[in-house]
């Protein structure tokens, strides 16, 4: 480069620091500088000498003589004056004619006895003055006038940054107009689901003309089609337009980004499924992420504008009662355990659900599409945050800050980008501050534990003693490097100094030294599992007072457990206290304590499943958490954006104080959730859909192939039962096509025949007889005979929709009586979401061998209205017995009625009636033949 060519150089956006760097290594006497991300060499030393000229420090002192007293007034103004750490005011200076606002870091000495301190101030100066020219810039009069407190210390290593404006590159055009295109395409696919969904109301709901039923008596009549007489007016008094075109459903893009629908990815968030055991780990993720946001709520700043009185902060010769020395500090400060909670949900429904699916298979299993399938679910939202991050974000940044918020993301991204998307961002770069985003370290170590984890659960099905000894080793050779990474390189929980550094660096995101929490996932779902296979279910657990007492111990236990790994590190921080821990003490905690505490919410978890712990698992599993718990992968990568840019915007340093803290979380949670939602509406959801769809397609395709992915995508409902399910539906479809073009009263014996083969296969015992329906269902299609209840499985990070049909049968008051279920006419995959009224003919009922899947609590969250069970005998039926107590009338007497505790459900018990004529009870369904 000439000298002419560095002038320009330096000029550019986010080059001000980079050429410093260059022009430092100058002065340095090297031969020959070199560039710290291009590694080569770029700066030859005869080729500045232009350069130094240009750059001399006296045109910059020179330039303060040349301004009148007014305007040095102002550039006084506009500059820091209190130490350590002061920004000025960056808008004020920007508004001064020809000015130039400078950010000085230095190292000062003399202000204690303990190693030089940090400190920074802002500058407003004539814009003859550069970077460059920083270290005469504190010596000059004209600056001491204003800091007199710099003449009393001594300043080493002083450097300064510039803000520059920046311009958007071709990358980030391409991506703004990716978002772009993204928000149109949900704008039109919304109005197209709309318009289907009102041209299928005119139809119906599979394309048909709509059914007519007697006013009178509800028995169908006809059908009223575009060749017949008009169709009913609307509210308007217009009648609806005859038309002999069928109804089109909307194509595949319109039903992946269409906010509303069946699939809508508004209506897909804001469902809740049924109340399912595991349900408490709904409310386990929310509350582990919303601790890891407080962590980097503190944290991350600290590297970009950091906190003007960071001696408040950190326990010094000047202040030794700083923040750090309260025990309290630690509920920050100890966030990072949230990780290990995180690590242990994801190996628990790792196994929980491969078992459930390997069995259904008969140990078959897809491991390559498994490994593709979770691939596609994770990357598509990584991408795009990182695209975004890398591409848009560094544009927004203004203010003091903003050169060092840029240089974060842009010197890092540039050559490690592409780690991201590959997964291998806890060994390139190996070290982790230098990773593009440096917080989804954790995708790179779960994505190898789930690549480990479909190994190794295969093993176990087959032999359960290879399991455990593949689970022991992986285990102890975790602990033997653990331990060897912590000796050698004295490592330690304190995290202001350079023990975090090596800490992080060395350990902190290595895969080898976080898998031990993982394992405590895996090994707590393998002990659930021998549990049933041993009948010990939730609904046959033992209640006796032993194992009440037994299980109250447990939770004590564990809970204790969880405070004391919180806030045992106190002890190693503070000024008289700091790094005080040795080397077994900080073995046992950074080696042991992490597996320790998966294993406590492990004990929590299977609490909460079995029931042992009715308040806990009603808080953590309210419904409350279930969209929120959707929106946790899109909040974990985006809540780090939210908190980096905040701090490139702010005109000045924070100040730690327990309010400020408050609202800044407090804020970060709802904008990070926001994104989330934001996240889930463009990327997260469409993607699922497209790939569910295609493996649906797949798997009618190839009958007999596994399901891809579907231990990843945890769907324990379809697992190998599908072409059973497939057939079931196609017989449902031929009886509903055969039965549509029927006359009423071939319907009436349609129904009757199918009653009589009911009463055939089902137990005269338990099926004595069964009341003929007063009128017959209206028709609802193929579908029509299935009522889907949505539920949610979670796979490590993600969320994934699953749908359970359940076979319905003609409501019928008087006759069966069973837990009504929300569903209507124009209900099919939601769970009765768009119509929740009971009023339909054919309305949503569990039949007799579906109960074990929906008990009563899964009733209750389906606002169930009333549950009347005076036809069945509460001794002998599950789900009656389940809820009432058959030696007493009124079930508000029995503690198991938990249905009571909501006040919209009404449930009442009467004694099974001695007569034949009344004792009815549910048909078994008809795929027992």
């Amino acid at each position: 480069l000439t000298g002419e060519e560095y002038l320009q150089l330096r000029q550019q956006p986010a080059m001000a620091l980079r050429t410093y760097r260059l022009f430092i290594c100058f002065l340095s006497n090297a031969a020959v500088c070199c560039s710290a991300t291009e590694r080569r060499a770029v700066l030859p030393k005869a080729a500045v000498l232009t350069d130094i000229v240009a750059a001399d420090s006296t045109t910059c002192l020179q330039s303060f003589e040349t301004r009148q007293p007014s305007e040095l007034a102002r550039l006084s103004l506009s500059s820091g004056k209190s130490l350590p750490f002061d920004a000025g005011h960056y808008m004020m200076c920007v508004e001064v004619p020809k000015s130039r606002y400078l950010l000085i870091t230095m190292s000062a000495s003399g202000v204690g006895p303990n190693k030089p301190m940090k400190m920074e101030v802002g500058l407003c100066v004539p814009e003859e003055c550069l970077v460059a020219d920083a270290p005469d810039l504190l010596k000059s009069p004209m600056v001491l006038k204003i800091i007199p407190e710099l003449s009393q210390l001594t300043l080493h290593s002083v450097s300064a940054t510039s803000p520059t404006s920046m311009q958007p590159d071709a990358v980030g055009v391409v991506v703004m107009a990716l978002v772009g295109t993204i928000c149109c395409t949900i704008i039109w696919a919304t109005f197209a689901q709309l318009r289907a969904k009102r041209h299928r109301s005119r139809w119906g709901d599979h394309g048909t003309p709509s059914q007519v039923l007697d006013a009178g008596t509800g028995a169908l009549v006809g059908t009223q089609s575009a060749s017949s007489q008009p169709m009913t007016p609307d509210s308007s008094g217009v009648p609806l337009e005859q038309t002999s075109t069928r109804p089109r459903r909307p194509g595949m893009l319109a039903q992946m980004f269409s906010l509303v629908g069946e699939t809508g990815t508004v209506t897909k968030l804001l469902e809740c499924p049924p109340y399912k055991p595991t349900d408490c780990l709904n409310g386990i993720r929310v509350l582990s992420i919303f601790w890891i946001i407080l962590g980097h709520t503190f944290l991350m700043p600290t590297s970009i504008a950091g906190y003007s009185n960071q001696m408040d902060v950190v326990a010094t010769s000047l202040n030794t009662h700083a923040a750090e020395n309260n025990p309290f500090m630690m509920m920050i400060l100890s966030a990072q355990s949230g990780v290990d909670t995180f690590l242990f949900l994801s190996g628990f429904l790792l196994s929980m659900l491969t078992l459930k699916e390997l069995r259904s298979r008969r140990g078959k299993m897809n491991i390559l599409a498994a490994i593709v399938l979770r691939y596609l679910r994770l990357t598509p939202c990584l991408a795009l945050a990182m695209l975004v991050y890398y591409k848009v974000w560094p544009l927004l940044g203004r203010g003091p800050f903003a050169p060092r918020f840029q240089d974060s993301i842009i010197s890092k991204c540039d050559p490690y980008w592409w780690s991201q998307l590959t997964y291998t961002m806890n060994f390139i770069p190996f070290d982790s501050d230098k990773v593009c985003m440096g917080w989804t370290w954790y995708l790179g170590v779960d994505m190898i534990f789930f690549i480990m984890g479909v190994f190794i659960l295969p093993a176990y099905y087959r032999s359960r003693l290879l399991g455990w000894l593949s689970v022991i080793t992986v285990a102890g050779m975790s602990f033997g490097i653990t331990v060897w990474l912590l000796v050698s390189h004295n490592l330690s929980v304190y995290v202001f100094d350079e023990h975090y550094t090596d800490y992080s660096y060395w350990a902190y995101s290595k895969p080898y030294t976080r898998v031990p929490a993982y394992l405590v996932g895996v090994a707590a779902a393998w002990f659930m599992d021998e549990l049933e296979q041993k009948g010990i279910t939730r609904n046959n657990r033992p209640t006796g007072l032993a194992a009440q007492i037994g299980a109250t111990v447990a939770a004590v236990v564990a809970f204790s457990v969880l405070l004391f790994l919180t806030f045992i590190p106190a002890t190693d921080f503070g000024y008289y206290r700091k790094n005080s821990w040795g080397p077994v003490t900080s073995v046992l905690y950074l080696c042991f304590g992490r597996p320790l505490w998966a294993s406590c919410w492990a004990v929590i978890t299977l609490l909460c499943y079995y029931g042992y712990l009715p308040i806990v698992d009603g808080i953590l599993s309210a419904r409350c958490w279930t969209p929120l718990a959707r929106l946790t992968y899109g909040a974990y990568l985006l809540h780090p954006l939210v908190i980096k840019l905040a701090a490139g915007r702010a005109l000045q340093y924070y100040t730690f104080s327990a309010e400020d803290m408050l609202y800044r979380y407090l804020g970060n949670i709802i904008c990070a959730f926001g994104g989330a939602a934001l996240l889930w509406v463009f990327v997260e959801r469409p993607a699922l859909t497209l790939t569910s769809t295609a493996l649906k397609k797949g798997g009618n395709n190839r009958s007999g192939a596994p399901a891809n992915g579907q231990t990843s995508s945890g769907d324990p409902e379809k697992g190998g039962a599908q072409q059973q399910q497939q057939q079931q539906q196609q017989q449902q479809q031929m009886m509903s096509q055969r039965s549509l073009h029927q006359a009423p009263e071939t319907q009436h014996a349609s129904v009757e025949m199918t009653q009589r083969l009911l009463e055939h296969h089902a137990p005269e015992s338990q099926h004595p007889s069964v009341e003929m329906p007063q009128r017959a269902p209206q028709h609802q299609g193929p579908e029509s005979h299935y009522a889907s209840v949505e539920t949610t499985q979670y796979d490590g990070d993600c969320s994934t929709g699953v749908s359970a049909k359940i076979p319905e049968v003609t409501k019928h008051t008087g006759a069966i009586k069973v837990a009504e279920l929300p569903g209507s006419s124009q209900s099919t995959s939601q769970g009765g979401s768009e119509g929740s009224s009971l009023t339909h003919e054919f309305s949503g009922f569990a039949l007799e061998e579906e109960f074990s899947a929906l008990p009563h609590r899964a009733m209750q969250r389906n606002k169930v209205r009333s549950l009347s069970v005076d036809s069945l005998d509460p001794r002998t039926h599950p789900a009656v017995r389940d809820v009432c107590d058959p030696r007493t009338i009124n079930c508000s007497r029995d503690p198991r009625a938990r249905a009571l505790r909501d006040p919209r459900v009404t449930v009442w018990c009467k004694p099974a009636e001695p007569t034949e004529e009344k004792a009815t009870t549910v048909v078994a369904p008809l795929r027992r033949r």
